[in-house]
């Protein structure tokens, strides 16, 4: 410890008598040298008119290598901007593409809505719920349908099930608490599709004939009324499997999206008839 503070006290020494010599020493092109690089080897950054004022009565072989050090430090500096320009520059442009897709998909008119930003998420329910921007200050209701966009192409997300007046809560498909009444695309056996709390989802109540097969796209079915009819889900992730309780097929699937992809979403109202709507969430 004593050795380490005599060390440190030698080094102040030393350069408290080199800078007090550096000071008396006459202003001769060689000590201008020697004060230039020991001052510039402590803060080695001039601006603006400091440099010809710091390199005057300097040789230009040395001035050469401290404006050409200056140099470098600035560009540099550039070079790490113009990097932070570019991540931002794709950053914006892959949003533009995207909210590009949202506006072309309202303007469609298959489906009425607004598009949202997923403004927050829980780590305790990753695959359950998100949180968007929007609530019924926008017109956004209770059940209404939530799209993504996957591949260019609009897909199951959710559902909205908790509205406030600035923001609403999504029931993602994944969710535990999530299910949907969807076909098979290629045969066009119904069944239901589950959420577990996982990435992959669960297709049950198939009849055996169904005969499920890898990569086989399900979509809604109009035998639910929450979401429109022929929206891409899931795509069945390998054969079924039979449930021996009640004579029935099961498989898992992979979600149209993945839950953790998820920064815009397109909320879809849709006008519930009166006699169902009397038993929604949204009855007084």
């Amino acid at each position: 410890m004593n050795r380490e503070k005599d060390l440190a006290n030698y080094a102040l020494a030393f350069f408290a008598v080199a800078s007090f010599l550096l000071l008396l020493f006459p202003s001769t092109p060689l000590m201008h040298s020697a004060r230039l690089l020991f001052g510039y080897s402590l803060y080695p950054v001039l601006q603006g008119s400091r440099i010809d004022y710091r390199l005057r009565n300097v040789p230009d072989n040395i001035a050469r290598l401290v404006r050409a050090d200056q140099e470098n430090l600035r560009l540099a500096a550039e070079l790490a901007e113009a990097e932070l320009a570019a991540g931002r520059a794709a950053h914006l442009e892959a949003e533009n593409a995207r909210l590009a897709a949202m506006i072309s998909l309202s303007r469609e008119g298959r489906w009425r809505g607004s598009w949202a930003r997923v403004i927050s998420k829980s780590p305790r329910d990753w695959f359950g719920t998100v949180f968007i921007d929007k609530g019924s200050d926008h017109g956004v209701r209770v059940h209404a349908t939530v799209l993504a966009l996957s591949g260019g192409r609009p897909v199951l997300a959710g559902r909205v099930f908790e509205v406030h007046p600035g923001f609403s809560k999504v029931m993602l498909v994944t969710s535990e608490l999530s299910s949907v009444v969807c076909r098979l695309k290629g045969s066009g056996h119904e069944g239901m599709l589950e959420g577990r709390g996982a990435r992959l989802l669960r297709l049950g109540y198939l009849q055996e004939k169904a005969a499920p097969q890898a990569g086989e796209e399900i979509v809604t079915s109009a035998g639910g009324l929450l979401f429109p009819a022929g929206i891409p889900v899931a795509t069945v992730a390998g054969p079924g499997d039979q449930d021996t309780m009640m004579n029935l097929l099961n498989a898992s699937a992979e979600p149209a999206v993945e839950p953790d992809s998820l920064q815009e979403v397109y909320v879809v109202n849709r006008d519930f008839p009166a006699e169902i709507r009397q038993y929604s969430e949204e009855a007084p």
